[in-house]
């Protein structure tokens, strides 16, 4: 008989996936191990290994679940009929969705590259998909190239973290406020 699956199963999960994030951001990936990551969340090492086969699978659930979760939160958005209003809530939205995730965030830019391509397949996919829908956001902009536009949005916000850690709602939506009208018009908007 298999033994059955304990109440907190999905909450040690998620703490095994944060501390995993921690031990990732701080090492790197190929520089870390399941040891630092078990002294990390508390638990035995042969503990993980309940929850995780190895190394790669643990990397590849908790950036699965971080995009997974992220794309659901930008791409389930009801936005505003003004195309202005609408992209600024776009870009609140995900710099709102990056909070408390930093290490989490690092890790997927810094070692989503360490897994075997099959498996960076579903994760790029979460990321073309939240980038559409900032491409999408431009369209009533009548921009050149959306792409290049769109990530260069991203590029602002994902080293938000980088210059001011644990920044609050209210400066989240102040720096989203300001990237929309550097997008939109430049510094002379400013």
């Amino acid at each position: 008989m298999a033994r059955p699956i304990a109440e907190d199963y999905e909450i040690k999960r998620r703490l095994l996936m944060k501390a995993a994030a921690h031990v990732f951001a701080s090492e790197g990936y190929s520089g870390a191990g399941m040891a630092g990551i078990a002294a990390m969340a508390g638990v035995s090492k042969a503990n993980i290994y309940h929850y995780y086969k190895n190394k790669e699978d643990l990397l590849f659930a908790m950036l699965d679940q971080y995009l997974s979760e992220l794309k659901e939160t930008v791409c389930s958005l009801t936005l505003p009929d003004d195309p202005e209003v609408a992209l600024e809530v776009t870009i609140r939205t995900i710099l709102r969705a990056y909070r408390g995730e930093d290490d989490m965030h690092k890790v997927q830019i810094n070692d989503l590259g360490s897994l075997p391509l099959e498996r960076q397949l579903p994760l790029k996919a979460y990321q073309k998909d939240i980038i559409r829908f900032v491409r999408d956001r431009l369209d009533a902009f009548d921009v050149a190239d959306s792409y290049v536009v769109a990530m260069s949005i991203f590029g602002m916000l994902n080293w938000f973290y980088m210059w001011n850690a644990g920044a609050d709602d209210n400066a989240r939506d102040a720096y989203a406020a300001t990237v929309t009208k550097l997008v939109l018009g430049g510094i002379p908007r400013l």
